[in-house]
């Protein structure tokens, strides 16, 4: 697209340098109408005065408007047009601060045509006359370029037609004024159309000032282009009251008409930073609805109309003192007022069809938007600033469980759950403070059967926009997603058999627990523990007893600690348990006594009652070791229990530090008898004492 900045190219716009250059101008400009009403300096110098003083004006104009024309951000057609303008400022500035000077200061010659000049003044007016005619073709094709191109030829038809009316309605009275006074006096042919250049001028210039009054700029802001206008009124009233004064042979360089050229220059450098602004600060583009209804330039035929009959009555009661005598004063004045009732009745319809018809526009969106919003999946509500629903579309039944008129005055925030509320309300002054900005949050909001939804929702801040007035909110259900990720972070962290924690959760929990232990002097212990001889009974009764007693053995070691403490599955028969801020050597001896004597208790499975033992190894640190030593040790502490007969406990010792390799030689020695007892048990003979100790 010809309006998108180049990747990597990070454009930084100069701050206020354009205002300070118009601020220096307007100043000057203030300077120099003061100076065209005292003539300091003497009216020796007031040529030369006069003259020199538009150089710096129409330099500055010059110098912005290219600076506008080489700015990144405009699309390729408006910087080509801000270039023609700024070719034709370039024309002007050399026929009117070069060509003028020239003409006056050096040759002493009248550089303009009046009534009563002779054929050398002509033979030299006409290079500022070849470089005018260059000058409004570059205007002319440079304003097309910055406005909208005709969409359709009834546009066209009606952009000619009204400036058409504009330019005989407001031109008639530059004819009776300017051009007629010319014609009748000058019979010659070349003489008239010189003469007719600065009365041509006018209408030109008015008609460029039409094309910008009655042509949008499409998605930009209007504004540079209303500026650009104006200046081109100001430069036609200027023309004509310097017209009038060359023909009452009243003109000298230096009177206060001057002042006006200049005022429109300034104008011209304010559009022209208006645009340069606009397209720094990345302003928003324009709806379709104000490109087509935004412009109070759409009633200038009807003023112009209003400014010809006008002149007509002027000339009516001129000519004819009392008009009433004669008829055609009568028919004159009783046309003229019908003419002015006519438009006025014009101006009514016209206003009231513009307003019907933004009223059938707005219906049709309301009814776009309600069409879309009864089709969407998701919940869409309109709120106050304080979060009270004033629009809720009809999804609310489908994922809430409500109907749309049970949710309208009732505040968002108290739909939601009681732990995301301040969270919420936090949200809702943010979106509040970035108008036009769009947020994103999840939160739980309250069904009307008491559940809670997992909604992800979008607040986009519409307050200022008139058809809304309001924080739209834009909800979706994502519980099922979020029961997903839950589900997914359960199958990472928990052991899907057992429920308790696994290998990751455990380890996380530890390095957590170690950090705290570091920072309050608070002792923790890790315990591992093994069930004793676990894969004969997987071997002998199934993997489905075997997954049994697993799931039995976490339910009783849940039991023997607190809700504070871990416990997890490590893999296999392995488990551990993490009890943070352990309260003294003899309350741990306590606990693995207690895990000892609950797994002593025969377990209940499909094939029978099952004797199970186990092996707890201990290890108690104060935060000084990291998480692996600690698994480490307690894992060296468990194989030391088993070194000693299993079906007992052991505390992890630096010293001794046993070889687990020996450990586990040693325990393969015992697995004949265990073997032995089992089969035993399971032919129905006398078992041993639930807690017999280890050799009995």
């Amino acid at each position: 697209m010809d309006n998108q900045i180049p990747s990597g190219d990070v454009y930084q716009p100069a701050i206020n340098r354009g205002w300070w250059v118009i601020r220096v101008n307007g100043i000057y400009i203030a300077l120099f109408f003061l100076w065209t009403q005292f003539h300091w300096g003497g009216e020796q110098h007031q040529v030369l005065i006069g003259n020199l003083a538009f150089a710096p004006v129409e330099i500055s104009w010059i110098a912005m408007w290219w600076r506008t024309a080489m700015h990144p951000a405009l699309s390729r057609r408006a910087r080509w047009g801000w270039r023609l303008l700024t070719a034709g400022a370039l024309c002007y500035g050399i026929a009117s601060s070069i060509i003028w000077n020239y003409m006056e200061l050096v040759l002493q010659q009248q550089p303009y045509p009046s009534m009563t000049d002779s054929q050398l003044v002509f033979e030299w007016y006409m290079p500022l006359s070849l470089t005018l005619y260059v000058v409004f073709p570059l205007l002319f094709f440079g304003f097309i370029l910055l406005t909208e191109a005709f969409k359709s030829r009834a546009e066209l038809f009606k952009f000619f037609l009204d400036t058409g009316i504009v330019l005989v309605g407001l031109g008639t009275p530059v004819w009776y004024f300017l051009v007629r006074p010319i014609v009748e006096i000058h019979s010659n042919a070349s003489e008239i159309a010189l003469l007719l250049q600065y009365p041509a001028t006018t209408l030109v210039l008015l008609f460029i000032a039409l094309i910008i009054l009655f042509k949008n700029s499409g998605s930009r802001n209007n504004a540079p282009l209303r500026w650009l206008a104006l200046a081109m009124l100001v430069a036609c009233i200027a023309d004509i009251a310097f017209n009038h004064l060359i023909q009452e042979h009243t003109y000298q360089t230096g009177d206060p008409i001057d002042t006006l050229y200049l005022v429109a220059d300034l104008l011209l450098m304010t559009g022209a930073q208006w645009e340069y602004v606009h397209a720094s600060a990345d302003s928003p583009r324009r709806s379709l609805h104000e490109q087509q209804y935004n412009n109070p330039f759409q009633s200038l035929p009807h003023l112009a109309v209003l400014v010809a009959y006008g002149l007509l009555l002027a000339v009516t009661f001129d000519y004819w003192r009392n008009p009433w005598q004669a008829p055609l004063g009568g028919l004159i004045f009783a046309a003229v007022l019908l003419t002015i009732l006519l438009i006025i009745r014009q101006l009514i319809v016209y206003e009231e069809n513009l307003q019907l018809r933004i009223a059938q526009v707005k219906h049709e969106s309301e009814a776009h938007f309600a069409a879309l919003v009864r089709q969407s999946s998701d919940l869409i509500a309109i709120t106050n600033p304080q979060g009270v629903i004033r629009f809720v579309s009809p999804a609310a039944w489908n994922l809430l469980g409500y109907h749309a008129h049970q949710l309208e005055m009732i505040s968002w925030l108290t739909l939601l759950h009681p732990e995301d509320q301040s969270r919420g309300c936090l949200f809702f002054q943010d979106t509040l403070q970035h108008p036009g900005a769009n947020g994103v949050i999840e939160w739980r909001v309250r069904r009307c059967d008491q559940s809670w939804m997992h909604a992800e929702t979008v607040a986009s801040n519409r307050l200022d926009d008139p058809t809304i007035l309001g924080i739209v909110l834009n909800s979706r259900d994502i519980s099922e997603r979020r029961a997903l990720e839950q589900q997914i972070w359960q199958q990472a962290h928990y052991d899907s058999l057992t429920q308790l924690a696994n290998r990751v959760l455990f380890r996380d929990r530890i390095e957590h627990a170690v950090q705290r232990a570091q920072r309050h002097h608070q002792p923790l212990a890790v315990m591992f523990l093994d069930l004793d001889n676990f894969k004969m009974i997987n071997d002998h009764l199934g993997h489905s007893a075997g997954d049994q007693l697993l799931v039995d053995t976490a339910h009783r070691l849940v039991r023997c600690i607190r809700t504070s403490d871990t416990a997890a599955r490590l893999g296999g028969d392995e488990f551990a348990v993490l009890i943070e801020d352990a309260p003294s050597l003899d309350d741990v001896t306590q606990l693995a006594e207690r895990m000892l004597d609950t797994l002593c208790i025969p377990f209940k499975l499909a094939h029978g009652d099952v004797l199970v033992t186990a092996s707890i190894g201990i290890v108690i640190d104060a935060g000084k070791q990291d998480v692996d030593a600690l698994l480490s040790n307690a894992d060296k502490a468990m194989y030391a229990a088993k070194s000693r007969g299993k079906q007992c406990y052991a505390f992890f010792e630096p010293a001794a530090d046993p070889d687990p390799i020996q450990n586990k030689r040693q325990a393969s020695l015992k697995n004949a008898g265990v073997l032995k007892l089992l089969k035993k048990s399971f032919f129905g003979e006398a078992m041993p004492p639930a807690c017999a100790a280890p050799g009995q």
